[in-house]
């Protein structure tokens, strides 16, 4: 059994886990943003603040790199930077187009939107540092920071391209047609990058050759909705459309574990807690699994060696409780 789980009458768009702390935040289709504290031993989560954080819904949301803030991004077009202690907003800016999906490194906010631009932001103030118009016809899908190289270089996917960019020169590459599209992404390693396609398969990346995959793994007949840094810098995990998690060893290519998140609910949100356990979330439900536990017949796939890293987590997206949270406060 999961350390909890979580049930949504409002559609769970985005959620985000604390990187040092038992808190995490949801982001609802409601537009309303809430923080949750929550222990190991099965209890409810309690929540911590709750607000009307958006006119329209919360389309995504993290927290910095040091936990301090929350960033919100709302279909209302507007971007808040809100303390994670109390929710309350200590700047805003705002977007011309409706916000797709957003990274967050050492120094900057990067956010593509429905247009496929790509606007970034001083993590500092949210004042607008660098734009790039027009790198996708269509809806940008995912935003990876290559944080490896530095603070200026980001991976951005929409349709079946991806395209690398750094901030000081504008496009560094742009990769050949995949002929399917690309609709999540993450960085596991220095040398890896791996996406998640609409065909069910995640390709895999040479980071220093983000012209073309090297390789590809099949997980389902159904879209790769969300991808994970794994533990380990040879692994990832992956939330499909028909409701499966997989942990797949992108070296060998092999899926080592999987997990039923729901049987009716498309896996939208993969995170990690402070603590490296596993977080799936679909619109109507979120869960927090145990450390290795996956569904019976894979129990003997996962002995295998994991090695921790440091970094920022994959995020995902989120929706809204069965009990609602009753506002703490209004939004600023």
């Amino acid at each position: 059994m999961p350390i909890f789980s979580l049930e949504f009458e409002d559609p769970l768009f985005c959620a985000a886990f604390h990187p040092e702390k038992n808190e995490f935040v949801l982001g609802l289709a409601t537009g309303t943003v809430s923080a949750y504290s929550y222990t190991l031993d099965g209890q409810d989560p309690k929540v911590l603040w709750a607000t009307k954080r958006h006119k329209s819904s919360c389309r995504s949301i993290g927290y910095t790199q040091d936990g301090e803030y929350v960033i919100s991004a709302g279909s209302d077009n507007v971007i808040k930077k809100a303390l994670s202690g109390s929710g309350k907003v200590r700047a805003k800016a705002k977007l011309d187009v409706s916000p797709s999906a957003i990274a967050i490194n050492e120094a900057y906010l990067a956010v593509g939107d429905d247009e496929g631009t790509l606007t970034v932001f001083d993590l500092e103030n949210l004042k607008q540092t660098h734009q790039l118009k027009s790198l996708h016809e269509d809806c940008i899908t995912s935003v990876c920071a290559l944080e490896f190289k530095n603070k200026y270089h980001f991976v951005v996917t929409g349709m079946t391209s991806l395209i690398h960019v750094d901030l000081r020169n504008g496009v560094v590459s742009t990769s050949e047609d995949q002929e399917d599209e690309m609709l999540c992404g993450c960085v596991p390693s220095e040398q890896k990058s791996v996406f998640g396609m609409s065909e069910g398969v995640i390709t895999i990346w040479n980071n220093d050759h983000l012209l073309d995959q090297q390789s590809r793994v099949r997980l389902s007949k159904e879209s790769v909705d969300a991808v994970l840094a794994g533990e380990g810098e040879d692994t990832v995990v992956a939330g499909t459309s028909d409701g499966i998690v997989f942990d797949i060893n992108i070296i060998s290519g092999k899926v080592i574990a999987k997990r039923t998140h729901s049987p009716l609910e498309e896996v939208s949100i993969l995170d990690w807690d402070n603590d490296y356990h596993l977080v799936s979330g679909s619109m109507g439900l979120l869960k927090l699994w145990n450390k290795d536990e996956v569904d019976p017949e894979n129990k003997e796939e996962t002995a295998v060696k994991k090695k921790k890293k440091k970094g920022v987590r994959g995020k995902g997206k989120s929706a809204q409780p069965t009990k609602k949270p009753k506002a703490l406060f209004e939004d600023l």
